[in-house]
């Protein structure tokens, strides 16, 4: 039985939004980015009983918010096998809430190289690359994440924010953002994002004013 990630990235937001339609030379468009990532080789791994139930553990630890549970639990399972990508990804998780990025990147690096189309782990690599001012490494992070899943809907609106906020695509934020609506339909998220809708409307209005 393949273990899967089933926690999901926590998303950092800012209050942004979107607009489309308008054919005006003041505002670019990103060059496309081009992704190839390595085709999955053989059936995915089979996991003993023991070791799922030990990964389950773990993130029912995650879930509760018992976090220094799940620290434990996790670097314990993958001391004992490291070929666990999950298990990477989510300690990668905890490291990143508990401000360790080096070390998050560390787990990133470990996660991708045994599942390298792992839309969730490329997701959290952008969000750090981002918040340490490494836009276009964020960017190619995030276009690999929508390489491996295209409906990845974390990947789109951090992209999103990362074309509107910092590099002023807002054409190529607007179909993020838009897409991002689309594949969330409930929660508090995308009701916010509706009204980043609206704000990058006005903005864009103004710039082709």
């Amino acid at each position: 039985m393949p273990l899967s990630n089933p926690i999901r990235l926590a998303v950092a937001v800012v209050l942004f939004s979107l607009f489309s339609g308008c054919t005006s030379t003041q505002i670019r468009r990103a060059e496309p980015v081009e992704i190839e990532l390595p085709q999955a080789q053989g059936q995915p791994r089979q996991f003993s009983p023991a070791i799922i139930l030990r990964y389950q553990q773990a993130i029912a630890h995650l879930r509760k918010e018992e976090i220094s549970h799940a620290l434990l639990a996790l670097q314990e399972l993958l001391a004992d096998d490291p070929e666990i990508a999950g298990a990477w990804y989510n300690l990668a998780l905890i490291q990143h809430q508990q401000n360790d990025p080096d070390s998050a990147l560390q787990s990133l690096q470990r996660c991708l190289s045994l599942n390298p189309r792992n839309p969730s782990a490329h997701t959290l690599h952008g969000l750090i690359l981002r918040q340490q001012g490494q836009f276009t490494e964020a960017r190619m992070a995030y276009a690999r994440a929508l390489e491996s899943d295209p409906d990845f809907a974390d990947a789109h609106l951090n992209l999103a924010i990362l074309y509107d906020i910092y590099l002023q695509f807002f054409y190529d934020a607007h179909d993020h953002y838009q897409r991002y609506l689309e594949l969330t339909t409930e929660g508090e998220t995308p009701e916010k994002v509706k009204l980043w809708l609206q704000d990058l409307q006005l903005r864009m209005l103004q710039e082709n004013n």
